[in-house]
């Protein structure tokens, strides 16, 4: 089957250096910082690795089984959808980008769906590395909306190929860098209309929530005119690196909440309410507040260059190392049981290592161990790679060659490695 998003991958990534070369030219480079981008792209690499086992059971499985037992054409005896017309595949994509409208705006109106979809919205900057910023955990929720395409008869690979076209639109529109788009403006998603999205001022919020056609915003009262730059990031800011913890922070957050709430309804509207929704004797809802601009400062962590250059290097092998994993994982569940152990095992390393970079950017103490284990498990893998290459003695060298200087490289940086901290305004609950 035809991964669309996968094949676009190299592409976004060539847009991506473009926008950087644009930025650099009108002297707004500071459009992009190390540390934010490495963030971003992170949480998009943790998605693609959860979707390694997410997609298999909650789409490759479950929507071929409501196709094949309780989809329409099925139970009354209609014919299937056909993928032999291209008429159909207009249809199908229209469909496709009106039920995403639905499950955006939701996601953005109820507080436990929010709390996944948050990941996307976290960032304080606006450019193409943010359109990579994807939630682990959102899959779970949209899986319920996209079933209505299985139930209609539509095939799996006819959805597929549609939602992957669909998201790679959205890409391009996450930048500062185009303006706005004349008549295209009124029925298509533009950069103008995707920044009003991600921005947190009262105006903006839950404004915009269309993928590709801007049609939907205008016709069910969400949209909202680009008028003044908007302020990026949340109304409670993350302040963290940490790819894991900006999928985990906002459900622990949120659970705290429901346990505080006294009552079955209170604690009901907690999880369904609007998010940021609190009973009164636990403070009253959170709502968005204005922002004064010229006192507002972004979450960061000024780093020496020795650092820098550490987790650029340590982050590239990293994404390197997801490529190769990723294309492994195709077609996990008929793979044998080495290659599904090697993904596995795989996966996880891969996790660990961008929750270790996020620690790292933020001097954490437990990142020390957990970056010395890293580098060691690595060795290990080296190692295991001798039942499969040879010479033995070339293996055995290589890992512990590896061991022993990337060990006393991250030594030397940690030693250096005088963070200072800066959280973003407005001042977020109190942290634990």
């Amino acid at each position: 089957m035809i991964n669309v998003v996968k094949i676009a991958i190299p592409f976004f990534f060539v847009m991506m250096a473009l926008e950087i070369f644009i930025l650099w030219k009108k002297g707004k480079l500071n459009y992009y910082r190390v540390t934010d981008t490495i963030n971003d792209l992170s949480c998009g690499v943790s998605q693609q690795v959860a979707d390694i086992f997410m997609k298999l059971v909650l789409f490759g499985i479950g929507y071929n089984y409501v196709y094949e037992h309780w989809s329409i054409p099925q139970l009354f005896n209609f014919q299937y959808i056909s993928k032999d017309s291209w008429v159909t595949w207009v249809w199908v994509f229209i469909a496709v980008d009106f039920v995403y409208y639905w499950f955006h705006r939701h996601s953005h109106e109820i507080a436990l769906l929010w709390a996944s979809h948050v990941v996307h919205h976290q960032s304080e900057e606006y450019n193409l590395a943010v359109a990579l910023r994807q939630s682990i955990f959102q899959q779970f929720f949209s899986w319920f909306y996209y079933l209505l395409f299985a139930f209609a008869g539509v095939p799996f690979e006819m959805w597929f190929i549609t939602m992957g076209i669909n998201l790679i639109y959205q890409f391009w529109i996450h930048t500062r860098a185009v303006g706005k788009l004349g008549f295209l403006e009124w029925f298509m998603n533009t950069p103008s209309h995707h920044r009003v999205h991600h921005g947190k001022d009262p105006k903006y919020c839950d404004k915009n929530h269309a993928g590709v056609f801007i049609i939907w915003d205008r016709m069910f009262g969400t949209f909202q005119e680009e008028e003044e730059e908007p302020t990026y990031g949340i109304t409670v800011p993350l302040n963290s690196w940490n790819p894991l913890w900006a999928n985990l922070g906002s459900y622990q957050s949120l659970f705290k909440e429901v346990i505080k709430a006294k009552g079955l309804k209170n604690k009901f509207w907690v999880l369904f309410g609007k998010p940021g929704w609190r009973p009164k004797e636990t403070g009253g809802p959170i709502n968005p507040v204005e922002i004064d601009k010229s006192n507002y400062h972004k979450y960061d962590t000024h780093l020496p260059h020795s650092t820098l250059y550490y987790l650029i290097f340590h982050f590239i092998i990293v994404l390197l190392f997801s490529t190769q994993l990723l294309e492994l994982a195709t077609d996990f569940i008929n793979k044998n049981i080495e290659i599904q152990f090697t993904v596995v095992g795989g996966s996880l390393l891969v996790l660990l290592s961008l929750a270790n970079l996020g620690g790292i950017m933020e001097n954490k103490k437990w990142a020390f161990k957990s970056e010395i284990i890293r580098h060691l498990s690595i060795s290990a893998g080296i190692l295991g790679l001798i039942n499969v290459y040879e010479p033995f003695f070339l293996w055995v060298i290589l890992s512990i060659a590896w061991a022993v200087i990337q060990i006393f490289w991250f030594q030397y940086i940690w030693k250096n490695n005088h963070v200072q901290i800066e959280y973003s305004t407005p001042y977020p609950l109190p942290l634990n």
